[in-house]
């Protein structure tokens, strides 16, 4: 995922600084959704999933605008979070057997 795409996403400015910030939060989210699904499997595996690519931006937007996650995660990153964890088992993808 490149942070242009999320850039786009949000209509945002693109600049050096809005650039890294959102490098940042992308690579943040991948850290923490992946963690939060199996941290066994593999990133390749994970980033070539829709759901966890969706997952990804959700989760950089969320803190894109609110830095704290004052609110905790919204109902619709914890479904995505859900989906990904029914898909990946044991460190595998099971949908792939």
């Amino acid at each position: 995922m490149k942070p242009e795409d999320l850039i786009a996403e949000l209509n945002l400015d693109e600049s050096d600084e809005t650039t890294q910030l959102i490098t940042n939060l992308i690579e943040t989210s991948k850290v923490i959704v992946s963690q939060a699904v199996n941290s066994k499997v593999d990133q390749t595996i994970f980033e070539a999933d829709l759901v966890y690519q969706r997952a990804i931006m959700t989760l950089a937007t969320q803190m894109f605008y609110d830095r704290t996650l004052d609110g905790g995660l919204s109902l619709g990153l914890k479904m995505l979070i859900e989906n990904l964890q029914g898909k990946f088992i044991g460190g595998v993808n099971e949908l792939t057997k």
